[in-house]
């Protein structure tokens, strides 16, 4: 991302499918090293252009991108997701797929998406985001703290077969 080039954050069209699903490949080959997201299924690209797409066609899914000029740096999904039956908030946001391509990292653009997912959430009458992230990956866990997400459970695995 240049320094000349204009940031925007705006919810995903049609004609961003390939741009997304090619930023979703990029974040799960930065993580080809995790437990659970470095099990690939062998048709990850049939399936990845599926999810984006529907995705952007269920009203309860946001998904952003951020572009830089005419580039496509970032991207963001947000969901609403039932919450425990037993606790107050019936619905929260969750935040998943999210990429920031390398060259624009550090510029705001995880800020400006992150943003706009929340008051996506707030006109949504959702209290709350949430999100996971990988145990093995200090740096994501560093920014989102920044961001003001605090750590609330560990997910854990236990391989069974």
């Amino acid at each position: 991302m240049s320094g000349r080039s204009r940031l925007s954050v705006r919810r995903a069209r049609a004609g961003d499918v390939a741009g997304v699903a090619a930023m979703r490949r990029a974040l799960l080959a930065e993580h080809a090293d995790d437990r659970i997201f470095g099990r690939l299924r062998r048709d990850v690209g049939r399936r990845n252009l599926g999810a984006v797409r529907a995705a952007l066609s269920q009203d309860d899914r946001l998904v952003l991108v951020a572009a830089a000029g005419a580039a496509l740096v970032g991207t963001l999904e947000c969901a609403v997701a039932r919450n425990h039956a037993l606790l107050t908030s019936e619905h929260v946001g969750y935040l998943s797929a999210v990429y920031v391509r390398p060259s624009a990292r550090g510029r705001g653009v995880l800020t400006r998406m992150v943003s706009m997912a929340e008051r996506w959430c707030r006109a949504r009458r959702l209290t709350e985001l949430r999100l996971h992230t990988g145990a093995n990956n200090p740096l994501s866990n560093v920014v989102w703290e920044r961001l003001g997400f605090a750590v609330a459970e560990h997910t854990r695995l236990r391989a069974i077969a």
